[in-house]
């Protein structure tokens, strides 16, 4: 059988700054199978007031494009000076870049601590999807896939469809129901039946519940069918998870316990208005994952 050629990603731009993390990324891209018309481009940046780190960029860019070009065809470097994240940001608009990395240890613990730090502003503000690489992996060999039918799903799944991804790499895709409805009736009237004397019929109620629960598991498991009928149609091997809760929770924990290397979701896009825009479930995957995350949004 022909092997389905890979679309994505045509122009990888990876920064690089030279931190243990920085060559976590250099790693993680040289060992994808890109395409022969690809083309790396690894970007430092001097930030203002730091000319002092010049040399040190400079070496880093000279190792990570010679680890690069033992795999990769196409290897360009990039040195400019200005803010980080703007640059990388600003280069990806400019050269319709169709992947970032960046190397990240890990975001932050809480959402309430206000936004910092080049990973977070580029995954806050890039218009294109990227990839947060937060350890060495030797190869991407279990890989998550967050679906839940929404347009940013849906594009997520066409992205994963036509990535360079190993050959023996496998996709999880996962779907999560939301929390049993008999669990939320009980928490929103329970407590208020019992003070203001408030019959209820509970066989009705968990009767509802289960038919409630049936249908959303019927409609999780076509998602899941349909999804997994396009990743098989370009050729990548894949597996169904149905899973219930909360979203962001129970994907974390599947990632932690299934030890997935990498895990990727949808989001939105970038409104003029420079606000946070992942949505609620996305962010905490991107904050809160063990493993690279991959978010897909804008143009592919």
């Amino acid at each position: 059988m022909t092997m389905t050629s890979h679309k994505y990603p045509q122009k990888v731009l990876l920064a690089v700054d030279g931190s243990e993390y920085s060559e976590a990324a250099v790693s993680l891209v040289s060992r994808l199978p890109l395409s022969f018309e690809s083309t790396v481009i690894c970007l430092s940046v001097i930030a203002p007031l730091r000319q002092h780190q010049r040399p040190v960029l400079e070496a880093a860019l000279e190792g990570a494009s010679s680890k690069l070009r033992e795999t990769v065809q196409n290897v360009k470097v990039e040195l400019r000076q200005g803010y980080p994240a703007s640059e990388v940001i600003d280069y990806a608009d400019q050269n319709q870049i169709d992947l970032i990395v960046v190397g990240a240890k890990g975001l932050r613990n809480t959402i309430n601590i206000p936004l910092g730090g080049v990973a977070q502003q580029v995954v806050e503000f890039a218009r294109c999807p990227i990839l947060i690489v937060r350890r060495t992996v030797n190869r991407l060999r279990q890989v998550g896939l967050a679906v839940d039918g929404s347009t940013q799903s849906m594009r997520a799944t066409e992205y994963l469809s036509g990535f360079s991804l190993p050959p023996r790499a496998f996709v999880r895709v996962c779907h999560v129901l939301p929390p049993p409805p008999l669990d939320e009736f009980i928490r929103e009237t329970g407590f208020l039946s019992s003070y203001m004397n408030v019959s209820i019929n509970w066989d009705e109620v968990v009767e509802q519940s289960a038919r409630q629960m049936q249908r959303e598991e019927k409609e999780g498991k076509k998602l899941l069918n349909n999804t997994l009928s396009q990743l098989r149609d370009s050729e990548v091997r894949a597996s169904k998870v149905l899973l219930r809760g909360d979203a962001a929770t129970e994907l974390l924990k599947y990632t932690d316990e299934n030890e997935l290397d990498l895990l990727v979701a949808g989001s939105r896009g970038l409104s003029p208005i420079k606000s946070w825009l992942l949505g609620s479930i996305s962010r905490n995957l991107v904050y809160h994952a063990r493993c690279s995350v991959m978010v897909v949004k804008g143009r592919i």
